[in-house]
């Protein structure tokens, strides 16, 4: 699914959830062609605790559709094994629905090292997500369990914090941070790690693939990478067989950010041409969905959108015009208005607030500079017998903030 606020409307909502559910499809059908012994699935099989139950059957019968291949599943930071988490059985047993036998779920909040019985020369290390802790507990401090004589295989949901993509949420604290370093020296065949939504590899010294994290199979957020699958691999007492170790595509569609400045440009019909080249030139398809965030001077602003046809390009555009500043200049609207006026008046109060910035902290000096620029431009349109069009981005030029 999308991001709460993602600007696209209802029917690409509906049409991206009808497109996770193929997907899910599709990758049952990926492991059968491919003849896989097993499938590790390292944390957030849904978006948060509340699922819809009518969604949990629908995994549960498609999971178990796969029998007798094993699924080993971590519950995550969005699938929180929480005491109304349908993981738990009596939870699921309530809406009369039940786990199937070929689906193991991790329900420890430590690691704990188990094995499956049909795969007798395998043994597993994993852990369920528990509560964000600071940076400096680091999961693998401790050298989790193995079984000596096995193929250690390592499972967890954290945060990658050699990756500049370790998430630290307001409370300053992480999904179970580790480094890579740590990750290397826990010696396990391999980690399947799960958290982030681009697919990404951590290799030792001898560039052998020590863990990965396979990323989401469907394009949800628009920071986290393009190409959404799958992870299939051999592995044995020697560690990934690379050879082997392919990433296969389940999501046709891409969520991309496009930026484009329109600083200089004039009049409408050139800003809409630039959008569409710059869409074009990010190589977006018919299938993608691409959100355009503008920037620099133009017009009448952050409530500028426009209409324009975008099907040859992608599925949906959402202009995001938070970044955006009028092309206005308050000096010159001081002294073109009628003297003593309430439009001059207005200006002039607006400019005083506006020369007081300096007073504040950068960050609230950003903020309000928004406010009182937006605030200008409304105003004066509306002394000069303008009605704008109120469609102004909730948070104004806020930086995107996106779940992990």
């Amino acid at each position: 699914m999308l991001p709460m606020g993602h600007g696209f409307g209802q029917d690409i909502e509906r049409q991206r959830l009808e497109d996770e559910h193929r997907i899910f499809e599709d990758i049952i059908g990926i492991a059968r062609s491919k003849e896989v012994d097993l499938i590790l699935v390292p944390g957030d099989l849904w978006d948060e605790e509340a699922v819809p139950f009518g969604h949990v059957r629908r995994i549960m019968e498609l999971c178990g559709s796969l029998a007798p291949i094993s699924i080993i599943v971590v519950p995550g930071n969005h699938d929180f094994l929480g005491q109304d988490s349908p993981y738990r059985e009596k939870i699921a047993a309530r809406h009369a629905a039940i786990w199937p036998d070929n689906v193991h779920i991790v329900r420890n909040t430590e690691f704990e090292a188990f094995s499956i019985p049909s795969l007798p020369d395998f043994s597993f290390t994993a852990m369920a997500t528990g509560e964000n802790v600071r940076i400096e507990e680091r999961l693998l401090e401790a050298a989790p369990p193995k079984t000596s004589g096995k193929i250690n295989i390592l499972l967890f949901h954290g945060s990658r914090i050699d990756a500049n993509i370790a998430s630290i949420h307001g409370s300053g604290k992480m999904t179970a941070p580790f480094s890579d370093e740590e990750l290397i020296n826990a010696d396990f065949e391999y980690a399947a790690l799960g958290h982030y939504h681009a697919e990404s590899t951590i290799v030792d010294d001898s560039g052998n693939i020590c863990g990965a994290y396979a990323g989401a199979p469907i394009a949800r957020e628009f920071r986290d990478g393009e190409h959404k699958g799958v992870l299939i691999f051999g592995i044995d007492s020697n560690g990934v067989d690379q050879q082997t170790f392919e990433f296969i595509r389940t999501d046709r569609s891409r969520n991309l950010t496009v930026p484009v400045d329109l600083t200089g440009v004039r009049g409408e019909e050139e800003a809409i041409g630039k959008i569409l080249t710059e869409i074009e030139q990010a190589g977006s398809t018919e299938h993608d969905l691409v959100r355009v965030r503008l920037q620099g001077a133009f017009g009448r602003g952050r409530y500028w959108k426009p209409q324009f046809d975008h099907e040859r390009l992608a599925t949906a555009v959402d202009l995001n015009s938070s970044g955006l500043r009028a092309d206005f200049d308050l000096e010159k609207a001081i002294d073109t208005a009628p003297s003593g006026s309430v439009q001059a008046e207005f200006l002039m109060r607006m400019k005083t607030m506006y020369d007081t910035l300096d007073e504040a902290s950068p960050d609230e000096r950003k903020r309000r500079k928004q406010i009182i620029e937006t605030a200008v431009q409304i105003g004066n349109d509306a002394f000069s017998g303008i009605v704008p069009s109120l469609r102004i981005d909730p948070g104004f030029a806020d930086e995107e903030i996106d779940s992990d």
